[in-house]
């Protein structure tokens, strides 16, 4: 049976406004794997972004404007980056200058319209990290 590591991170995203999106997090130990990474969103307001063979991430509780924009994109743009400003970022981004980001890649987007597939256990316990009930 696969294990996998099903982590909670800090994150944000960042909608260019032309149907281009960007998810940047606070990346945890191990490298992205080009071959495994996917977001995958329920299609209703959670998601989790498969980094790599190991390691998932519960991206909980989208927003109106994010699930609109998910249910039209292909692919998002993953960036990693350590303690980041997600206003100076933001801002750095309208000046069309990009910031220099640990590591990014490219995650297809894949909308399954059915809950996620997260133990219950762990589930749990990614939602007390991110402070929901």
């Amino acid at each position: 049976m696969i294990s996998y590591q099903f982590l909670a991170v800090r994150h944000d995203y960042i909608d260019n406004g032309a149907g281009d999106f960007m998810l940047i997090i606070d990346p945890p130990a191990g490298d992205a794997q080009d071959e495994d990474v996917r977001f995958i969103f329920d299609g209703v307001s959670d998601a989790m972004l498969i980094r790599n063979c190991d390691q998932i991430i519960y991206l909980p509780c989208l927003n109106e404007a994010i699930i609109k924009i998910l249910i039209n994109c292909k692919e998002v743009l993953v960036a990693e980056m350590e303690k980041y400003d997600i206003e100076k970022i933001s801002d750095s981004m309208k000046q069309k200058i990009m910031p220099d980001f640990s590591d990014h890649y490219l995650a297809e987007v894949i909308i399954t319209n059915s809950p996620l597939e997260i133990p219950r256990e762990d589930l749990y316990e990614l939602r007390a990290n991110y402070g929901i009930e």
